[in-house]
């Protein structure tokens, strides 16, 4: 009993704790039937710093490793579907889990207990801004959006190109999208 305890409790704990990407895909389109892609039109003009040129150079190289490594042509003449992606800056603290577990047994050795508790505000981001990379597949066509896949970042790591992060979080958004049937 004991021993399951402990192990629910920590399966919710790495359910809690995971910053795992999250998407939305259009129900209608047939994701599975595409297998090329070219590059929306993106402004050239950043919103934020953050959200810098070099760094959607960085992460369009990335989404272009991904997708030609999972079977995708890069084909910008003649695409079924565009790509563009950003970076989401919320300003200020941003809700974020904190977690405590306590264990305890009882002083008559027949009483026994367990918590978890979550909550809290954890500063998140630069200077307190959360950061959230989206990247977004749509109709080449229509410009409707198929998927849009998010993951929240840290700055520090995806600002570094000798760090890896980049690419990892953008394989992460993208793991939903199917890969061509052919």
């Amino acid at each position: 009993m004991r021993k399951t305890t402990v192990i629910l409790l920590a399966a919710a704990l790495v359910a809690c704790t995971s910053s795992a990407p999250r998407f939305e895909a259009d129900p209608s389109a047939n994701l599975a039937a595409l297998e090329r892609f070219g590059w929306h039109a993106t402004p050239r003009e950043p919103v934020t710093p953050q959200d810098s040129e070099i760094l959607r150079k960085r992460t369009r190289a990335s989404i272009g490793v991904a997708l030609t490594g999972r079977g995708y042509a890069f084909d910008d003449a003649a695409p079924q579907f565009r790509i563009r992606s950003h970076l989401l800056v919320e300003h200020g603290a941003k809700k974020a889990p904190q977690f405590s577990i306590g264990l305890g047994k009882g002083s008559y050795g027949s009483s026994g207990g367990a918590s978890v508790s979550v909550g809290g505000t954890t500063k998140v981001g630069k200077d307190q801004d959360a950061l959230t990379l989206v990247i977004e597949l749509r109709d080449a066509k229509t410009d409707e959006l198929l998927f849009q896949g998010w993951r929240e970042v840290s700055q520090r790591r995806i600002a570094d190109p000798a760090d890896k992060s980049l690419d990892l979080v953008v394989r992460e958004i993208l793991a939903d999208f199917p890969t061509p049937q052919r």
